[in-house]
This record gives structure tokens, C-alpha cells and sequence, in this order.
């Protein structure tokens, strides 16, 4: 409940917030059953009762709150947002609420990747490709985790309990066509930097921002480092990017963008010195698109891409 009080999202609105929260925890015991919550605009996310990340956004709309507004202000009609580990589509859905972005997702987990299709479906989200495989920096196969919720990962020789077999692919073996990635999302449960080695084209060739959950720092930023990437800090009352060290940086997660010429010494990376990041430093931030109030009604299903 702390977390909850103490959240930039709930600003003015702590005690709707808090009574939220008391009447899920009453609701998902009792009932047991999904509600849907709007996230942004017209799109809606179905909340599962247990569903930690679909929780959150019952809870505090936006609860990566710098990370999800950032996402919200750079990208432009026309942009592809890319999704590693989309779990149920919280990201997904935020960047589909961008009219004329186009998602690719992935998702290897059989009952997350379920959840994910049956949320843009309802929402009719055509411009939103599902591929129901695990990312890393080789193709073949792998032994996925089963029944962790957010914390499914790829098994290793210490895993216990069930696995699912599924496919690995790189993220340049799905470079798009045509079309600019403009923003990358990695949440990969330790996994990452094998996502960031996988993707060396797609970095050199889209410099997208990357928003990338955090567990190994040290790697992580030599990796960004070599791929000319400097880790910042978004701050969405003013739209600045500020530079941060890993070594000090406690933020779960890291965003990072790109110099305008990799290696390059900077003392602050500013939106000028980014490449291909359209965030402005004045002015103010949008309005805040989620306003969530009681469960949102269903909606009509389309069939969806997937693999």
C-alpha cells in the first residue's frame, strides 16, 4: 500500500487509488474473476485475479510511470514499437493506444501469450503482430518456465518444476521491412543481454530507444556502451532526458538512447545528441491519457496476427 501512496501516477487521487487496491484484493478472492480497466484512450487491458502486472495497472494506470510516459511521447504515427517479453500486453497495448504505431510483441509463454491475444483482441488491434517465441542471440529452441506469471523465464540447470519447449529467435532475424523501430522493450527475466546481442543490425540500422528491465548492470551497460548507447533518466513533467551512471542508478529499469555519433564523450545526453529521439525538452507533457474508473465493458473480437 506504500507503493501505492507513494506512486507519481496516483498524485491527487490517493484515496481512489487505495480503495481500488482493497477492492481487488476483496474482488479477486471472492469473485474470481477478470475485470477490465481502461489503460489509455479507448484501449482496454483485461485484469486476471493474481495477474501482478495487470494488477498494477488496476492500481496506479501507469506503474512504470517515466518509462510508460516516455513511450507515450516519442513515438509518431508510422513508428513500430517492438515488445520482448510482452507478458499480458501492458506495453503493447500502451504503444497500440498510439494511433498509426504498429507493435510486434513476443511472447513465449503459452498462458501469458493467451492473456496477450485475448487483449488485443478485444480491442481490435490489428496493427499488432504476436510471435510466440522467446528472444535471445541464437535460433534453435529452448525450455521455457511454466506458471510464473511475470517471472517465466528460460530454464537453466537449476530450474525446478514445469517447462514448456518453445523457439528462439534474434531480434535481427525480425528486422521489419519497412518502417522505423523506434522504441525497444526487453523484459526478459535475466535474459537481456543476450536480446542486445541478437539484435546488433537492428541497433546500427534503427538506433531505437531501449527500455530495458535490469538485472545484470555491469553487462548490460558495456554491451550499451559498445553499441554507442547512453543510459538517461525521463522526466515527464518536463520531457528531459537525463544522463545517469549504472553504477549509482537504483530505477528497475534503464532506458537508453543513442548518440548521434556512437563513442562519442558527452556530458549530457539531451535530445539533440540523441539519435532518432523526438522528446523535446520544453514545454509540457501530455495530458495523461489513462483514466481509469470502473471495469470497461467488452468489445467486440477480430482475428488478430500470430504466428
Amino acid at each position: 500500500m506504500r507503493y501505492i501512496w507513494n506512486h507519481p501516477a496516483v498524485r491527487g487521487e490517493r484515496g481512489r487509488a487505495l480503495t481500488r487496491y482493497v477492492g481487488w484484493q476483496v474482488w479477486q478472492r471472492t469473485a474470481r474473476r477478470p475485470v477490465d480497466v481502461r489503460l489509455a484512450a479507448d484501449v482496454r487491458l483485461r485484469c486476471h485475479p493474481h495477474s501482478t502486472s495487470a494488477s498494477a495497472v488496476l492500481y496506479c494506470r501507469f506503474p512504470d510511470w517515466s518509462e510508460m510516459r516516455f513511450l507515450l511521447d516519442e513515438l509518431r504515427p508510422g513508428d513500430i514499437f517492438i515488445d520482448v517479453g510482452a507478458n499480458v500486453g501492458v506495453y503493447t497495448l500502451l504503444a497500440a493506444s498510439v494511433p498509426g504505431v504498429r507493435c510486434i510483441s513476443f511472447e513465449p509463454s503459452t498462458e501469458s501469450r493467451g492473456r496477450l491475444l485475448d487483449n488485443v483482441r478485444r480491442n481490435n488491434l490489428n496493427q499488432v503482430e504476436v510471435h510466440p517465441k522467446a528472444v535471445g542471440d541464437h535460433r534453435g529452441d529452448v525450455l521455457f518456465t511454466v506458471g510464473r506469471g511475470t517471472i517465466n523465464k528460460i530454464a537453466d540447470a537449476t530450474t525446478s518444476g514445469s517447462v514448456e519447449r518453445v523457439p528462439v529467435v534474434t531480434l535481427d532475424d525480425h528486422i521489419p521491412a519497412s518502417g522505423r523501430v523506434a522504441l525497444v522493450k526487453i523484459d526478459v527475466e535475466g535474459a537481456e543481454p543476450a536480446v542486445l546481442r541478437g539484435a546488433t543490425r537492428l541497433l546500427q540500422t534503427h538506433a531505437p530507444a531501449l527500455l530495458i528491465e535490469r538485472n545484470d548492470s555491469q553487462l548490460l551497460g558495456r554491451l550499451l556502451e559498445t553499441a554507442g548507447y547512453h543510459t538517461v533518466r525521463y522526466i515527464p513533467e518536463t520531457r528531459a532526458l537525463v544522463p545517469v551512471d549504472l553504477t549509482t542508478e537504483k530505477s528497475q529499469n534503464i532506458l537508453a538512447v543513442k548518440t548521434s555519433a556512437p563513442g562519442e564523450a558527452v556530458n549530457g545526453v539531451s535530445v539533440s545528441a540523441a539519435a532518432g529521439v523526438r522528446v523535446t525538452t520544453t514545454g509540457q507533457a501530455k495530458p495523461d491519457p489513462a483514466k481509469q474508473d470502473e471495469p470497461a465493458p467488452h468489445r467486440e473480437v477480430r482475428s488478430v496476427r500470430h504466428d
